[in-house]
């Protein structure tokens, strides 16, 4: 099958998105299909994968963090998919190169299968634009409308969608490399660097941005056994350093350096309010860490509580403060629910995962096969 896959976001941007598509037509390709990937943003450097990439001509917006505003039509991308004969159309986090996409596949009756992972609505009040939160929320509906299907990580971004009446709704989760993040590879001498006294090391992994809440950290309970590490970096850092001048600021780790971090840690707080899914805690879960995230957002789906984590409402509420006095007094809950996080994403590795992708483009093909009938 020739499958294209359009993402508003692709390498050299590292994020949620980026990685997505990277993982899926990774597999795919692997699976014998045809896969070409266009991509809104620029590359100077070589492209990451050995399958075809069209980059479409973009201009970056200041003040949005990894985002490349695709300059093209509908006819332009006609053209395209027109000469490339694709079957089916994967659309990663569509908005605006998304949308113009959706709209030239349903002129040329291509399927379309629209990925959902962005909660633009959310992101967007923490920048200043809440007066276009409507506006963007009946754009998100207008272009998951167009699509064949439209795939969901999580059930709170399905009742989300829902909400805006979003029809051809399917859950489809992400996958975790299990193997890099994984137990095995904690770093006794890197827990020594960051602290020789603290016996329970707390980090938040990802950008440091104001969508992201990190300020939650700042009221972990101040003892000499717990250390607050924070790795990433973004426009907060400096903001964040003042207000947590014991926490240990690493900036952005990649590689084997991420893992490592990632495994010698024991707690991993995941406090974004907007997240469709979070990776992230995923990817702790896999390391083995016990996770705690607020019910808001849908982290918290991925926690299992008092046996992979913990869910909190407010960092203000005792409950909060609770959590980390519970880690300090019994010395093997750590150990446990090490175990029980490691053993509960162990199945959702990127080839399972995209093995349920294939399924649901086997509908959307499906689909388009009764609508014709």
């Amino acid at each position: 099958m020739i499958i294209g896959i359009v993402t508003e976001s692709f390498w050299p941007r590292i994020n949620g998105v980026s990685n997505s598509v990277l993982r899926t037509a990774k597999y795919l390709k692997s699976q014998g299909h045809e896969v070409i990937v266009i991509a809104a943003g620029q590359n100077q450097t070589e492209e990451p994968l050995d399958v075809e990439v069209i980059r479409i001509n973009s201009i970056t917006v200041p003040s949005i963090h990894d985002y490349d505003l695709a300059i093209t039509t509908k006819r332009q991308l006609e053209k395209i998919f027109e000469k490339k004969g694709f079957e089916l159309l994967h659309i990663a986090s569509p908005f605006v190169l998304g949308e113009i996409a959706l709209r030239a596949a349903k002129v040329l009756e291509i399927p379309t299968v629209a990925v959902y992972q962005t909660d633009v609505t959310g992101f967007a009040k923490y920048y200043g634009y809440s007066t276009v939160s409507k506006f963007s929320d009946l754009w998100l509906s207008h272009i998951h409308n167009l699509a064949t299907l439209n795939l969901v990580p999580s059930n709170w971004a399905m009742t989300k969608l829902e909400e805006l009446n979003v029809k051809n709704l399917n859950i489809w989760g992400r996958g975790v490399d299990t193997n890099a993040f994984n137990p095995k590879n904690r770093d006794l001498s890197l827990r020594l660097k960051w602290n020789e006294r603290a016996d329970i090391f707390v980090g938040y992994v990802g950008r440091l941005a104001p969508e992201k809440n990190i300020e939650d950290l700042k009221y972990i309970p101040d003892s000499p056994r717990i250390q607050v590490i924070v790795i990433g970096d973004g426009p907060s850092r400096c903001k964040l350093e003042e207000d947590m001048p014991n926490a240990i600021f690493t900036g952005r780790l990649t590689g084997d350096q991420l893992n490592q971090a990632y495994a010698s840690l024991d707690v991993l707080m995941a406090p974004g309010r907007n997240e469709t899914f979070c990776q992230v805690a995923q990817e702790g879960l896999a390391a083995g860490l016990c996770v705690v995230a607020p019910e808001q957002g849908a982290t918290h789906e991925l926690i299992i509580p008092n046996e992979t984590g913990f869910i909190y409402n407010n960092v203000s509420d005792e409950s909060f403060k609770y959590i980390f006095k519970n880690l300090l007094s019994d010395p093997n809950l750590l150990q446990r629910i090490s175990l029980s996080a490691r053993s509960s994403v162990e199945e959702n590795t990127w080839d399972n995962v995209c093995q349920q992708l294939l399924t649901h483009y086997g509908n959307a093909l499906g689909k388009k096969l009764a609508s014709v009938a």
